[in-house]
């Protein structure tokens, strides 16, 4: 299931953040693992950002239930 797509979520990380950029990638794509998400933040949001910075910021919205890990893929928790 597609979840709606979202440009920015003002309460993650303000506009234009790392997190941000998550949330919204995730919302068009869920299930994808750190390595994916991380080619998407690079192209298509056009960041020059490390593998760490984006591994650091999915373990930060793991740890507020925002995302969930399924085997080796992330996808946004759906309350």
């Amino acid at each position: 299931m597609k979840a709606p797509a979202i440009s920015s979520i003002p309460f993650l990380g303000g506009k234009n953040s790392v997190k941000d950029d998550i949330f919204s990638i995730l919302s068009e794509e869920p299930h994808l693992s750190a390595k994916e998400i991380h080619t998407r933040v690079k192209r298509k949001q056009g960041k020059d950002v490390t593998y760490q910075a984006v591994h650091k910021t999915i373990k930060q919205l793991l740890n507020q239930n925002i995302l969930i890990k399924n085997e080796k893929d992330y996808r946004i928790e759906i309350n």
